[in-house]
């Protein structure tokens, strides 16, 4: 697994996830979904156990240039070392040497609500800088998340709820995209991925 900003979530270990994902025109398994459409969405329910990590990935995401879902947190867990965090993440090629990433990332400090939110992410392998955001959401809240990319030039923006919206400048193109989960359950209905013009 690529190197995470966030230091409190623990390496792939036990899991316990529910992952269904259905297209408009056809099913796909989590690890390997068929050439990208002009839309596509997705069910994805990670329930994972204290302590454990676990992660649904769409790689090679092709002409596909923003997603948006509904996202919500049922249920939190405790454990003595990691909090429950859950966080979707952009990601450059992985098969470079030392991939980017830039995601939205959402945890519990004391595992109970609300939960705060920031941007987490890595340039060539390396952690950056986390940005706070003033959105927080309680446990089985419904919070909207957008998220859209583009090329040339390489602008990621995120926005969460109904105003708060962070745009990032990149060096690097999108090309995956990973939900991940660790002590506690995350649910997406919808996770609808997209692509739109110019």
């Amino acid at each position: 697994m690529d190197q995470m900003a966030d230091k409190h979530e623990p390496p792939p270990r036990r899991t316990s996830a529910i992952i269904w994902c259905c297209l408009i025109c056809g099913h796909a398994t989590a690890q390997s979904p068929p050439s990208p459409a002009l839309e596509q969405s997705y069910y994805i329910d990670l329930d994972v156990a204290s302590g454990t990590f676990s992660q649904w990935r769409y790689n090679d995401i092709g002409p596909l240039n923003n997603l948006h879902g509904i996202l919500r947190v049922p249920r939190l867990r405790k454990d003595p070392k990691w909090r429950p965090t859950f966080t979707i993440f952009l990601k450059s090629d992985t098969k470079q040497p030392s991939s980017n990433e830039l995601g939205l990332q959402i945890s519990a400090s004391d595992a109970k609500s609300p939960l705060k939110m920031q941007l987490v992410g890595s340039v060539a392998g390396n952690p950056i800088q986390s940005i706070p955001l003033a959105t927080t959401v309680a446990v089985s809240e419904d919070l909207k998340v957008k998220m859209s990319w583009s090329l040339p030039p390489q602008v990621i923006e995120i926005t969460v709820g109904d105003s708060e919206t962070r745009t990032v400048q990149v060096a690097w193109a999108v090309h995956s995209i990973a939900v991940t989960g660790s002590t506690g359950q995350m649910k997406i209905d919808p996770l609808v991925l997209a692509a739109s013009g110019p």
